[in-house]
């Protein structure tokens, strides 16, 4: 990163798109447990230069919140969420605690 002038790199999931696919809550939790914790083992403990981004179902929001709440104690700054939610747009007063 020195050699190049890159000062922080952001690690995206891109793939985790087709996570949300699934309609089995319970599913896209434990690979979405399963890889932030990958994540962050390899990427989070190594410096503030490094951003990566844990991914967060919601179709559980209880759930996500816990999630959520678990990766920061972990030291991780950055969630994604799904872009879309058909049953359940973002406006939705049960989406203020997340």
């Amino acid at each position: 990163m020195e050699r190049d002038g890159v000062g922080a790199v952001v690690i995206y999931p891109n793939d985790s798109l087709a996570l949300f696919k699934f309609h089995d809550s319970e599913y896209q939790m434990a690979v979405a447990r399963a890889y932030n914790d990958w994540l962050i083992e390899l990427f989070g403990g190594h410096s503030e230069r490094l951003a990566p981004v844990t991914i967060i179902p919601v179709a559980d929001i209880g759930q996500a919140i816990k999630e959520v709440e678990r990766v920061a104690r972990l030291g991780c700054r950055t969630i994604k969420i799904p872009i879309i939610v058909n049953q359940w747009p973002y406006n939705l007063p049960e989406y203020k605690p997340l």
